[in-house]
């Protein structure tokens, strides 16, 4: 057997093999819910705030304290 015979037959073992994996994979999956049925719960909070005025305030004040350079809360002995 030629070296290029032996790494073609290699290939298709290893082919075969990951078929039977697939198969296998694929049998598993049937079990679950079908993604048409199944919906993503939070979904149907999305947008809830839009156009609540109380939470955009709220989030520009987390932003400008996220955006803030002091350093007064950084332990500076954590660092030595």
């Amino acid at each position: 057997m030629t070296p290029q015979q032996l790494e073609d037959r290699q290939l298709e073992t290893r082919v075969t093999a990951l078929e039977a994996e697939l198969s296998q994979v694929k049998k598993l999956l049937s079990s679950f819910p079908q993604t048409e049925t199944f919906k993503h719960n939070w979904m149907k909070y999305a947008g809830v705030f839009k156009d609540d005025v109380d939470f955009l305030e709220i989030m520009q004040e987390i932003r400008a304290e996220r955006d803030l350079d002091d350093e007064s809360e950084v332990d500076p002995s954590y660092y030595s």
